[in-house]
């Protein structure tokens, strides 16, 4: 009986197993988390006020992911796969010969290298601080190398070694021209773009897709990557290494061969983030595993490779090195999951599409199901760093593999299923990119602008003009005259001018956190009251909140969410501590001059 009913299923029941699936995705994803709320804590997180449980939501969806490519596997019809699966009377027949066009390519690579090249160089020629990661990583790049402290235990930095080696290198190889550390960061960034995009064009051309979708999807993806921050942790060349290294170890024959592409591909991850290498070990080792059981022993080389290569990366960075991970995972930096297009649109390729052609390409017995099952797998690994920020830049980065995979799943469908799925990709991108803009708006304004009035003297035969920095009336002879040559904290943010005679002068004082990404008070206010002098802008306050009624021009609409426990506030215990152990010694311009009794 009950074999009939899978073997013969009524309109009723498939579209009832939908709707199941559609409510219980739902009910996991945005009602049970408040239902069971992590504990509270100190600290900024909007989902901690909103009594939002990110990993209840991240577990969630990748459970109910799971569950569906099981039924699409053993009973593919009760999920109504004659309108899912294989395309039906109508459909197209997957085409997966021809590659992405090299000329194609070759101008979106040369496009967006050159963008980035233009506006960091214009960044440069102001001398203005930019902030967001450009700022950041240049200050992280100048702590560890011009001052010699040591990632993880004297540096707060969230991501691998390699985001800040790499431009450190170059700068040591163009020393002899006496290139400065921000120009050696944007040829670095220009490189990394450049780069990315390419392991993304080897990437689509390596999946299994039509070569139509291989050409659009290239393209949306390459927009999607349009954000103002500047750093190298939102360019392709941290996001696909993973997904292009398992590509290549299913390409090889042989297990060894194998293992040698994994052990490095682990490396080369967690170089990059621990998340992305976590997510690498996941897929991989499950990839191994499963080829000891179809392909021979010899494979199990394979599946310790990135156990062992792990194991090699941490004793030689250290244990400091997962430090930071301890504190995003414990819900710093969460925004609630929100029902918004962006998360819809992701959902129902992570739960409903992906899954079900996963499973056809099981049953099909095809030679890349593996392969595509362990990129699955590795978005389901991310999903707690998607789900955990929840804003439109993180569920698009660590969710690449999903849209990717999106495009496997689409590619055999009828051509009016394909537009509809484009043309709902296109704008929740586009509408993903504008939502970035606005967020990067305030630090982007002035430089474009400046941009355009420095055409606009060229074209009209006038010399171009340098924006003043604003030092706010700051002299270093003054400030001597009251500290000597002694170090000065500078705790609060103060311009690049004043900054760059800091540490002309030797009297620069590094901290481990820097202003904008400060995660532990603690930490901050201990750095701090190990120096003796200090400089601050007079009157300015660093206070920060996050909480989910203020989050609609970070995540592009304001759902009714609301705080529903006490408000953290980072900087009040640093007034405190200002207040009870610092005295003003003296005034410089808008700056006051403190002294740690």
């Amino acid at each position: 009986m009950c074999d009939t009913i899978f073997a013969m299923p009524t309109r009723w029941t498939v579209w009832g197993l939908r709707l199941t699936i559609l409510l219980a995705t739902c009910l996991g994803v945005f009602i049970f988390p408040f239902l069971l709320p992590a504990p509270y804590f100190q600290g900024v997180s909007a989902s901690n006020l909103a009594g939002f449980n990110n990993e209840i939501a991240a577990l969630a969806a990748a459970s109910l992911g799971a569950s569906v490519f099981l039924l699409a596997l053993k009973w593919p019809k009760i999920l109504g796969e004659d309108s899912f699966g294989p395309a039906a009377d109508g459909g197209v027949q997957l085409k997966e010969h021809g590659l992405i066009s090299s000329g194609l390519v070759g101008v979106v690579v040369l496009f967006w290298g050159g963008a980035v090249f233009l506006f960091g160089a214009q960044i440069i020629r102001l001398g203005v601080r930019y902030e967001y990661d450009w700022g950041y990583f240049l200050n992280r790049i100048s702590m560890h190398a011009d001052f010699g402290r040591k990632l993880y235990s004297q540096i707060e930095f969230p991501y691998g070694p390699w985001l800040l080696e790499f431009p450190i290198a170059v700068r040591a190889i163009l020393s002899p021209f006496h290139v400065s550390t921000a120009g050696a960061y944007l040829l670095t960034l220009v490189l990394q773009v450049m780069a990315g995009l390419l392991l993304l064009a080897y990437l689509i051309n390596h999946i299994p897709m039509s070569k139509p979708w291989r050409a659009v999807i290239f393209l949306l993806l390459s927009v999607g990557m349009m954000v103002g921050n500047m750093g190298p942790n939102h360019t392709f060349v941290r996001f696909t290494p993973q997904l292009v290294f398992l590509v290549v170890a299913w390409k090889c024959k042989r297990g060894w061969e194998a293992a040698l592409w994994i052990f490095a591909g682990e490396a080369v991850c967690l170089g990059l983030s621990p998340e992305i290498g976590f997510a690498f070990l996941v897929g991989s080792f499950t990839f191994a595993l499963y080829s000891c059981f179809t392909k021979g022993r010899t494979w199990a080389w394979a599946a310790a490779a990135p156990i062992v290569s792990a194991m090699v990366f941490l004793t030689i960075e250290g244990w400091p090195y997962l430090n930071r991970v301890g504190g995003s995972a414990h819900g710093l930096y969460s925004f609630p999951v929100e029902p918004l297009p962006f998360i819809l649109v992701f959902l129902f390729a992570l739960v409903w599409m992906v899954p079900v052609c996963l499973a056809r390409f099981f049953r099909q017995r095809r030679a890349e199901a593996p392969m595509l099952a362990a990129l699955y797998l590795m978005s389901l690994a991310l999903l707690p760093a998607a789900f955990g920020r929840a804003d439109p830049a993180h569920v698009y980065w660590n969710g690449l593999s999903v849209l990717l995979l999106s495009a496997v799943a689409i590619s055999s469908r009828p051509r009016w299923q394909q537009i509809v799925w484009g043309a709902c990709l296109a704008i929740v991108i586009l509408w993903m990119c504008n939502i970035n803009r606005q967020v990067n708006w305030w630090e982007m304004k002035p430089v474009l602008r400046a941009e355009a009035a420095s055409f606009r003297d060229v074209v009209e035969g006038r010399r171009p003009r340098r924006i003043p920095q604003d030092d706010e009336g700051f002299s270093l002879q003054s400030l001597q005259a009251i500290v000597g040559h002694n170090p000065v904290a500078t705790p609060l943010q103060i311009p690049l001018q004043v900054e760059e005679s800091l540490r002309a002068s030797g009297q620069y004082t590094p901290s481990f956190y820097n202003f904008s990404f400060t995660a532990a008070e603690d930490r901050w206010i201990q750095d701090f009251n190990e120096s003796k002098w200090a400089l601050l802008p007079a009157g300015e306050k660093y206070e920060h909140v996050e909480r989910p009624e203020d989050l609609g021009g970070v995540l592009g609409l304001r759902l009714p969410y609301r705080s529903r426990r006490p408000v953290f506030v980072t900087g009040v215990r640093f007034a405190q501590n200002l207040a009870e152990n610092w005295k003003v010694r003296g005034v410089v311009g808008n700056y006051l001059v403190y002294e740690h009794e």
